[in-house]
């Protein structure tokens, strides 16, 4: 028996959302490039920035997040070129950082 689309979707992003997580703890962002070997290259939908699987599966964390109470993690993903400026590590990632690290427990 196959998994449907939209359970596929739902492992994705469980996935995706504890390799963010484990990179927020460690006051770390995520390059795009990287997701795929962070995930265990087991969704190949989402190896391409771009794609539309991506996008749906970080709509599901945000959405996750935001109904749990827990900043966006989807924040600490990265383009490799791009970097982040002083007023976003401050306003974004360290608010996800500083959060992840004091709420070990979740």
């Amino acid at each position: 028996m196959t998994d449907s689309p939209a359970a596929r979707l739902d492992r994705a992003a469980a996935d995706v959302h504890a390799a963010l997580v484990a990179a927020a703890r460690n006051g770390q962002t995520v390059y795009y490039e990287d997701l795929f070997a962070l995930t265990g290259a087991q969704h190949p939908a989402l190896s391409m920035p771009t794609s539309a699987s991506l996008s749906r599966v970080l709509n599901i964390i945000a959405a996750d997040c935001a109904a749990r109470g827990e900043p966006d993690v989807t924040v600490l993903l990265r383009r490799q070129d791009q970097c982040l400026t002083v007023a976003e590590r401050t306003s974004t990632a360290e608010t996800v950082w500083s959060w992840w690290r004091e709420n070990r427990q979740r």
